[in-house]
């Protein structure tokens, strides 16, 4: 496994931070998502926090010098949990977080025929 990374969020006074900062604290569950096609960096990584399974909202963004590396990662397929490991000073300018590589789930078995599951190869 690989070691968790600390990674600042910027930008949170120029989008929804202030409408869910009493909602966050140290522990909090974050979602990151990868934002390609992002004209200002195309390594973006925005930061959401979620309202539920189907809403979520900007908070800002990975700092890009804290978070090279993990665009690419996550290109490649990685998933990242992200939490809430310091809050924001006064200001609340910067909210710190730990990225932490998700382990790979274990391989899928196929299935013959019948249903029964299979490893590696059919008999």
């Amino acid at each position: 496994m690989r070691e968790p990374i600390d990674v600042s969020v910027i930008g949170l006074k120029h989008h929804g931070y202030a409408s869910v900062k009493e909602r966050i604290s140290k522990g909090t569950i974050l979602k990151a998502v990868r934002e390609p096609d992002n004209p200002h960096d195309p390594g973006a990584i925005a930061i959401r926090f979620p309202l539920d399974a189907n809403a979520s909202v900007r908070l800002g963004y990975a700092a890009m010098d804290e978070a090279s590396g993990i665009s690419a990662r996550m290109d490649a397929g990685e998933i990242f949990d992200v939490v809430v490991s310091e809050e924001p000073g006064p200001k609340g300018l910067r909210l710190k977080t730990v990225f932490t590589p998700r382990p790979k789930p274990p391989p899928t078995p196929k299935r013959d025929p019948f249903g029964r599951a299979r490893f590696g190869n059919w008999l």
